[in-house]
């Protein structure tokens, strides 16, 4: 969970605080899925809400050519629970793998997922899929671990501000 915390102070956008996550929310979007949310997962929105990504984040990390796209979308940041439920089925209409639930996205579009049980990936890990080359990709074996890794992305400072 610390590294939730350690991810708001170093890529939260400070004029908006994170938004706030009931345990009932999360139940819900479980049951509407048929999905258990991983604990890290649950004990950090939980506890500390979903934060709204700066863009200092996708800067930092264009200006050191990760290429791993282990960040979150600037602008969309987390998905709420409601949010993870429609963009999950609605995007499983057109090609997300149904084995896989979205938890955000990109700077592109593509989806960041946990895979549901019985998955051919790992239980609570973080999966890339790729829209456009509908292809999976593995980014991190926990939510935490995702977490810690955008953590060590260090900051550039972007020469527009």
């Amino acid at each position: 969970m610390i590294s939730m915390a350690r991810f708001i102070t170093l890529w939260g956008e400070d004029d908006y605080p994170p938004e706030k996550v009931t345990a009932k929310a999360l139940t819900l979007a479980e049951a509407d899925l048929s999905f258990q949310f991983p604990d890290d997962y649950r004990q950090a929105v939980l506890a500390y809400g979903l934060p709204r990504t700066s863009f200092d984040l996708m800067n930092s990390a264009a200006e050191q050519d990760i290429n791993d796209r282990n960040y979150v979308q600037a602008i969309n940041d987390f998905y709420t629970p409601k949010t993870i439920v429609e963009e999950t089925l609605d995007w499983r209409e057109i090609g997300l793998p149904a084995d896989l639930v979205a938890i955000g996205s990109d700077p592109c579009g593509n989806l960041f997922c946990f895979p549901m049980a019985g998955s051919a990936h790992p239980t609570g890990s973080i999966q890339l899929w790729d829209h456009d080359f509908d292809d999976v990709t593995h980014v991190a074996d926990s939510f935490e671990d995702w977490l810690d890794a955008m953590c060590r992305i260090e900051f550039v400072e972007n020469d527009d501000d």
